[in-house]
């Protein structure tokens, strides 16, 4: 089939191979295969009728996975005329992963092991490749139990902030996916910080260079910005798309990795408050946040709850209540005032 729509079904399954396909496809295709009704691999190869059943099953997935949001669309709605010149590699491809399901194909959730933070926790994990991985508080990761055989060295940040300092491998590069947004290196020490990555993405650069992608609906990756390098951060706003690189002292930044110490990164007070609430383990609420919307960027080492407050309240003049765990951070009126 040379077919766009055969290609691109090629390339479908050849990135759920190489674990390089996103996430949300990927569990359209594994939750049909696992529900596939069939007598194994032999099935699609040698009982031609039961195609347009297996097609038709497939594509009414897919199809309704996309209806909401039309980035994730996988083919074009023309295709559904198309069975003919797509039903082949499908079905090919499909006998591969039946063949292979014993062996690597389900095996992907297995060997994707989770590892997350609580609120005031920092954990460092080390990989079989020798990479190291230090986890602030609040952090969810997944990476695989081993890099054997595997082209690319793959691990998925779902929500947090994490230091990489990456193990040298030029034939094996290394990339952090985080929702639809990828930053990949070779060897090199970096920062991402992604709470919430589809509202601001933050890569910072201790030594080496990185890209950062972004990934579309059908798996194709669109720069964001590349050759980031050693000293620089990179600010990156998903709804506007604006990109914003910076000179910055990363160590200052990376500072939460020695446990009691907390930095503001030029932060505004809601940002601040939820920082609070995961270094200390406590319920931030900000009344009438619009008062004051400037950033701040304040360091402080191993100080305790009360000590912070005091020296939060010496920076931007807000007052604050905490009782029971809970603290309410009032901003001051005059804040916004020039």
């Amino acid at each position: 089939m040379k077919s766009k729509e055969s290609q691109f079904v090629k390339r479908l399954f050849e990135q759920y191979h190489d674990r390089s396909i996103p996430q949300h496809q990927k569990e359209i295709i594994d939750e049909w295969f696992e529900n596939y009704k069939g007598d194994g691999k032999a099935a699609i190869f040698d009982q031609p009728e039961t195609e347009q059943r297996i097609y038709q099953e497939l594509s009414e997935r897919l199809r309704q996975s996309t209806k909401p949001a039309p980035v994730y669309r996988m083919w074009p709605n023309s295709l559904w005329t198309k069975v003919a010149c797509s039903i082949g590699v499908l079905f090919v491809f499909g006998g591969l992963y039946l063949y292979t399901k014993s062996n690597q194909a389900t095996s992907f959730k297995e060997t994707l092991n989770a590892v997350t933070t609580t609120n005031g926790q920092v954990k460092q994990i080390i990989l079989d490749d020798g990479t190291h991985i230090w986890l602030n508080s609040a952090t969810s990761i997944r990476v695989p139990a081993s890099f054997k055989n595997l082209k690319n060295r793959i691990v998925y940040l779902d929500k947090g902030e994490a230091f990489f300092d990456v193990k040298h491998d030029p034939t094996h590069p290394f990339s952090v996916i985080s929702g639809n947004l990828e930053t990949k290196d070779i060897g090199t020490s970096f920062s991402i910080r992604a709470y919430h990555p589809d509202q601001e993405y933050r890569v910072g650069v201790a030594s080496g260079i990185v890209d950062v992608y972004t990934i579309d609906g059908s798996g194709n990756r669109n720069p964001v910005s590349k050759g980031i390098s050693q000293g620089q951060v990179l600010l990156y706003k998903p709804v506007s798309k604006k990109v914003t690189r910076t000179e910055k002292n990363i160590g200052l930044m990376n500072s939460w990795k020695n446990e009691g110490s907390i930095y503001f990164d030029a932060m505004n007070l809601v940002q601040i408050g939820e920082e609070l609430a995961r270094h200390f383990n406590i319920k931030v609420t900000v009344s009438n946040p619009e008062l004051d919307e400037n950033t701040y960027s304040i360091k402080a080492d191993n100080l305790n709850l009360n000590e912070m407050l005091q020296q939060l309240t010496a920076v931007t003049s807000i007052s604050y209540k905490l009782e029971n765990n809970r603290l309410t951070i009032n901003p001051s009126k005059k804040s916004n005032m020039k």
